[in-house]
């Protein structure tokens, strides 16, 4: 991560009246990105940094971490034919239950669920 996405939150921060900020990165900070936050109140936190909190958090800030990050539509498959989120269902003959496209009968498209 380098130095120019830092200066644009401590921009923000400026504007909004933020006197510390915190910005967080699965990668790294380059030299100048590190630096230049030493002297303008933004702490850094690169990907090694926020394993190291994640392990050292508690099973149940885990769980919570883990249930927050996984929300919504992120477990959710695309249509690959369609663009847009699929629904679970379940097969009438087997009870098996699957992935298939919001589209339907249009769109035919199905992925298997694993549980």
């Amino acid at each position: 991560m380098g130095v120019k996405e830092v200066r644009e939150l401590l921009g923000v921060m400026t504007a909004a009246r933020v006197s510390e900020g915190i910005f967080v990165t699965t990668s790294r900070y380059t030299t100048e990105a590190l630096q230049f936050a030493k002297g303008n109140d933004l702490h850094l936190i690169d990907g090694e940094d926020l394993l190291k909190k994640i392990a050292a958090a508690s099973p149940e800030a885990k769980a919570n971490l883990l249930q927050l990050a996984t929300a919504g539509h992120f477990t959710t498959p695309t249509c690959p034919s369609c663009g847009i989120k699929m629904v679970e269902r379940v097969a009438q003959k087997t009870g098996d239950a699957f992935w298939g496209c919001l589209g339907f009968p249009r769109c035919r498209r199905t992925f298997p669920r694993h549980m």
